[in-house]
């Protein structure tokens, strides 16, 4: 099991470090590029034994991921670091610009999230959250495309 950690980007130390910066050789994972008014895939298919990197890529705004509180069951961790647990949902801490999250394994299923890009707004300007969903596949099945 693999704890939530926050991950700060860094220039890639390796051929075998991902687009966040960080070098995750050692923990299967697939990554979400958060831009500006987009999530890269906005639908993610992994393996029970792979994790979620979410990396904001904007730079001026802080991205915030949040799931609904059931999820929590579903994750397969033993000290939530990275997200904390509300009374109405999961949600991670703020990401500025270049920085990363790390979701611990989930079990098999489809869970919907939002990330919400925060920055200086006006009542008129504040930006719709971001849907995006995670599918993620039991032992032996292959996740497909994200």
């Amino acid at each position: 099991m693999l704890p939530l950690v926050v991950l700060l980007a860094r220039p890639a130390p390796s051929a075998q470090a991902s687009d966040d910066g960080a070098d995750h050789a050692e923990h299967p994972h697939r990554v979400v590029r958060i831009t500006q008014g987009k999530l890269s895939p906005r639908t993610l298919r992994l393996r029970a034994d792979e994790a979620v990197v979410w990396v904001n890529y904007t730079t001026t705004k802080t991205a915030h991921v949040y799931f609904e509180r059931e999820v929590a069951k579903h994750i397969v961790c033993t000290s939530p670091a990275a997200f904390r647990l509300t009374d109405t949902r999961l949600e991670s801490s703020a990401l500025h610009a270049h920085q990363a999250a790390s979701l611990c394994q989930l079990a098999p299923g489809e869970y919907r999230y939002l990330v919400e890009l925060r920055g200086i707004t006006t009542p008129r300007n504040v930006p719709k959250p971001l849907v995006g969903v995670i599918i993620v596949v039991g032992p032996g099945a292959e996740p497909g495309s994200g």
